[in-house]
């Protein structure tokens, strides 16, 4: 079975998921995403993962994720999802 390729926008509340794709048979971390770019070298550094960005359109533009597990601000939510669905 191939794993799917997960992005993760918001890595205050996407701390939980990153763990879980790690040790996931069915996901492969693929690319970790935040405005705050000292929250995103935390989160390498605490994960051993270097794959990062400040660009949420970086993020959608890599033809290599399959999804992205988003975990914004609830008010964000709905333009996120939208961006996100429009990206494919």
């Amino acid at each position: 079975m191939t794993k799917l390729r997960l992005g993760v926008l918001g890595l205050g509340e996407g701390r939980s998921i990153i763990s879980a794709a790690l040790a996931s048979d069915l996901w492969d971390l693929a690319l970790l995403c935040d405005l705050n770019e000292s929250l995103c070298r935390e989160r390498a550094r605490e994960f051993q993962f270097d794959r990062w960005t400040t660009s949420f359109d970086a993020m959608l533009a890599d033809p290599t994720i399959d999804a992205i597990g988003i975990y914004t601000p609830d008010p964000l939510h709905a333009t996120h999802v939208e961006q996100t669905l429009r990206a494919g």
